[in-house]
């Protein structure tokens, strides 16, 4: 396999798994901003964990604003390759049920 395969089975996944993906971001902006946090003797142990959070939270921020960004460009250029009938976020009526007209 080469590495253009990997990437392409990395964001398939990322894809798939929003919400874990964004956690593990989360995740791992906390742990590697506790770690520098650690480092400032100045701070007390409460604003380094304020401080890390606020970190974290600003990394999380972007990585949600990065996957509605792909989304987005999913949608808009029909590179989405889930089938609207397979995709969860997607409202599926009840069977049976009338949808009425938009617009009557």
């Amino acid at each position: 396999r080469d590495r253009k395969e990997e990437m392409e089975d990395i964001a398939e996944w990322c894809r798939e798994h929003k919400l874990r993906a964004i956690g593990g971001v989360w995740l791992t902006g906390m742990g590697a901003s506790m770690a520098y946090n650690a480092t400032q003797k100045s701070l007390s142990p409460s604003v380094r964990v304020i401080h890390s959070r606020i970190y974290a939270q600003a990394l999380t921020l972007t990585c949600l604003l990065g996957s509605a960004a792909a989304e987005w460009y999913d949608v808009k250029y029909n590179n989405n390759k889930r089938a609207a009938e397979d995709d969860p976020y997607v409202y599926k009526p009840p069977q049976g049920t009338r949808i009425a007209p938009v617009g009557r």
